[in-house]
């Protein structure tokens, strides 16, 4: 649980002490990546990378559950060994540390997802022109306006 709220506070710290006026701010991306990773760099059109951050997220997920499981079975069986107690201690202590790693793997995958959506990666601002027809109460005067 430490690690969790440590790992928060670091999060935290990232988007408080991030420059504003050097990035643009895409929230809209940003809250969606928060949600479900990959959706926002889908919400930004950036189909390939949403792909890759959301396996990404899941897979990191997917062996840090997998891993706690073994490590957690392992420390069952030195709770439960009635000899041989430092090869099922360090068993369980090697297991532990692979599931610390991939954790922290876990959790660097979900805040690239989050920086990505939110400074990284294309820009919403799609260079489409618009076109602004303007006519007169008379009739006598049309214009246009086309700009990026």
């Amino acid at each position: 649980m430490v690690k969790y709220f440590i790992l928060f506070i670091i999060f935290l710290l990232i988007i408080i002490f991030t420059p504003q006026h050097s990035y643009s701010l895409n929230g809209e991306a940003l809250w969606r990546s928060a949600i479900l990773p990959g959706w926002g760099q889908y919400y930004k059109q950036d189909v390939p990378k949403a792909y890759f951050v959301g396996g990404g997220f899941l897979a990191c997920m997917t062996f840090d559950l997998v891993f706690w499981s073994s490590a957690s079975s392992k420390y069952l069986d030195y709770s439960n060994a009635t000899s041989d107690y430092d090869s099922k201690w360090d068993d369980y202590e090697s297991a532990k540390s692979l599931n610390n790693i991939v954790f922290y793997l876990w959790m660097g995958s979900y805040l690239y997802n989050l920086v990505d959506a939110a400074f990284l990666g294309k820009s919403m601002v799609l260079n489409q022109p618009k076109i602004n027809i303007q006519v007169a109460n008379n009739n006598t005067k049309l214009g246009y306006n086309y700009s990026y």
